[in-house]
């Protein structure tokens, strides 16, 4: 009976993984991997195997120290110190056959103990902690038309703040994964739970992230040259700040997608989307919007491309619907020369009763030539768009302006009559939310808000964000705007001066306003020109350039020099430097602003063992109005391998002063981990 049910597993192992058993034939199978084949051989049912089996052991420990003195106030201190065991077991393990049951995975266990003091707060503390992390993963029926992954991973993350407790950020997340197999309509079903927390041990800082979601996205060819495109999520998510929820709600996001290839050669596409998106929790939002997308190839010199947008937008009670389309070309007269038009229009209604139409168009020419020594590059630009606004009798709002953060300069929305106060900042993700007067400050123009952002809080350079905010009344307008630009550019392609440019860049924004009450609406006309030089050869580049600004609303003058140099020296072995100097000097209102900033990073590898990193970091502002400040980050720190056993250790100093304040912060880590 046993060797019955024997075979008979065996042969339902064999169908799964997409094995085949032809009747009267008997065909071989490497022991270990491959389809199960029943026949005279044998079956191929191992019950439970070990494939593989690691463990490590790691000591590790840290210790922060924050000091900061304010002018006219105490000295505060924090200090933080971590001394973390864990055991590592990682492998894998296969049931039945590995095309069965594949199971990996990887899990640590240990204990840390934590001394936490601050100052600020007058807190000191001793704290132990259990550690239990994990990435688990059950790969079921691995070579059938339907493989199955079953997940659970936990895992933890430190996020160093500048002159502040660090953030302890875990994530957890437990989830089922289908993939349909096919050539036809490969298509993947997820169901997943995700929890994220990030607090700090002091309090200061606690957000969570709680989130069910299935999701589904499927491709499928209707023919040779059609394919669709499904996407479906559906979301509950609960956010919570400070120990209690700030927004609970339920999304779903749909999206239909259709691609037509057609013409001689398929040179020709039109593309059309569907999306459906529905927010319900502290404040409702949806979007339904349809594109329609075409794509001509006349000729190798001659494309055209069309475009059809429309969306309904809602957010609470507010409604808008935005109707848009647009037709370009682009033509090749010679290699050299390249022409570009385009027609653009559209139409805006809200629920306020307020309604804006606009058309434009625009063209450019650009010309590439070769030159004795080189080769020049010219461009030349022109567009006209007129705008027709109603009156807007109530404010309305605009959701999510995608910006990037680019250290010192400030995050610059440029919209005029932005409402103060109404200016929310939050992560790509929508959470967490910045806070207003901690994590950043705003200064509002007739024309524009500038965010800047305080060092050392929750932004990092480099990083993007959303922007919410908005706009308040305005009177009925009617808007031209003329602008035109001029580019030219000349690059020594040969010769002891090769890599050497020189360029000029031209542009003009001109604005022309009929309104019964035109002192309520503020426009900008602008000019720039930008002149500067670029060398660039090997691992080395300078830049330098002058811009000057002319605006009816804020003129300034720009200058900038910028140096970098990176070398490699062998395997394992990098050595870099960066500096740059930005000079700005502002009229309305009398300012001027001066950034330094000087890098250096060196990575070298001795031996075969022993790898060591060195980096410096220096900036250094002096702003007229908002005061100078200057900060010091210096990192060193190595790794030592011999055979299992590995050490590693990494001091960082960083200083940063003020007029008022000055700050300090200490951290050295340590570690040894032995692998088994």
């Amino acid at each position: 009976m046993r060797s019955v049910v024997s075979h008979i597993l065996a042969a339902f192992a064999a169908t799964l993984a997409g094995g085949s058993m032809v009747r009267g034939q008997v065909r071989a199978a490497p022991p270990d991997e491959g389809p199960i084949i029943v026949g005279q051989g044998g079956p191929a049912w191992k019950g439970f195997e070990l494939r593989r089996l690691d463990a490590a052991f790691e000591f590790s420990g840290r210790k922060r120290s924050d000091r900061l003195t304010q002018a006219g106030g105490p000295d505060q201190k924090d200090a933080e110190t971590r001394f973390r065991e864990t055991l590592e077991v990682s492998g894998e393990v296969s049931i039945g056959h590995k095309n069965l049951v594949d199971l990996t995975g990887a899990a640590r266990v240990g204990r840390e103990d934590r001394w936490i003091t601050s100052g600020a707060l007058e807190v000191s503390e001793r704290n132990t902690d259990h550690l239990y992390f994990y990435d688990l993963n059950a790969r079921l029926l691995g070579a059938s038309r339907v493989p199955l992954d079953v997940y659970s991973r936990r895992d933890e993350q430190l996020l160093d703040r500048d002159f502040s407790t660090s953030i302890t950020s875990t994530t957890s997340e437990t989830g089922v994964i289908a993939n349909l197999v096919s050539e036809v309509a490969p298509t993947t079903l997820r169901i997943f739970r995700n929890e994220s927390d990030q607090r700090d041990r002091l309090g200061q800082f606690n957000s969570a992230y709680e989130q069910d979601s299935i999701a589904l996205n499927s491709h499928v060819s209707l023919a040779d040259n059609q394919r669709l495109e499904v996407g479906a999520t559906l979301d509950g998510v609960t956010e919570s700040q400070g120990g209690r929820v700030v927004n609970e709600f339920e999304r779903a996001d749909l999206l239909l997608g259709h691609t037509l290839t057609f013409g001689g050669e398929r040179r020709h596409e039109l593309r059309s989307f569907l999306r459906y998106f529905d927010e319900s929790g502290r404040a409702d939002q949806g979007i339904l919007r349809l594109d329609e997308q075409l794509h001509l190839n006349h000729s190798d010199r001659l494309q055209s491309q069309y475009a059809l947008m429309l969306e309904r937008q809602a957010r609470g009670s507010r409604e808008q619907d935005l109707a848009r389309g647009s037709a370009s070309i682009r033509h090749s007269l010679f290699e050299s020369l390249v022409s570009r038009g385009s027609l653009t229009a559209q139409r805006l209604t809200t629920s306020g009763g307020f309604e804006s139409t606009e058309a434009s168009v625009q063209g450019t020419l650009q010309y590439t030539k070769r030159m004795p020594r080189g080769r020049l590059s010219a461009s030349l630009g022109a567009a006209f768009t007129t705008q027709e606004n109603s009156e807007q009798g109530v404010s309305r709002s605009v959701i999510n302006e995608g910006y990037v953060f680019n250290d010192p300069f400030p995050i610059v929305v440029s919209r005029r009559n932005i409402v103060p106060g109404s200016i929310v900042v939050t992560a790509t993700g929508g959470f967490p939310t910045y806070t207003e007067g901690f994590d950043y400050t705003v200064r509002y123009s007739a024309d524009r808000a500038e965010i800047r952002v305080v060092i050392g809080r929750g932004i990092v350079d480099g990083q993007a964000l959303l922007v919410s905010y908005d706009v308040g009344p305005e009177p009925g307008n009617r808007i031209d705007t003329a602008a035109g630009s001029i580019t030219v550019r000349y690059s020594v392609t040969e010769g002891r001066l090769q890599g050497l440019s020189a360029y000029a860049i031209y542009r003009t924004r001109d604005h022309g306003l009929s309104s019964d009450r035109p002192s309520l609406i503020v426009l900008d006309d602008t000019t720039d020109l930008t002149l500067g030089m670029e060398y660039q050869r090997g691992g080395l580049r300078l830049k330098g350039e002058r811009e000057d600004h002319d605006s009816s609303v804020s003129p300034s003058r720009t200058t900038r020099l910028q140096a970098f140099y990176d070398r490699r020296l062998g395997p394992g072995s990098t050595l870099s430097f960066d500096a740059s100097r930005d000079e700005i000097e502002y009229d309305t209102p009398t300012n001027r602003v001066e950034f330094v900033r000087l890098g250096g990073r060196w990575n070298h590898r001795v031996g075969r063992d022993l790898d060591v990193h060195l980096r410096l970091e220096y900036r250094d502002e002096n702003d007229d109005l908002g005061g100078d400040s200057n900060g010091l980050d210096q990192i060193a720190g190595f790794r030592w391998r011999r055979g299992q056993t590995s050490v590693y250790a990494t001091v960082r100093l960083t200083l940063v002063e003020s007029e008022r304040s000055e700050t300090r912060s200490e951290l050295a880590e340590f570690g040894l981990r032995r692998s088994f």
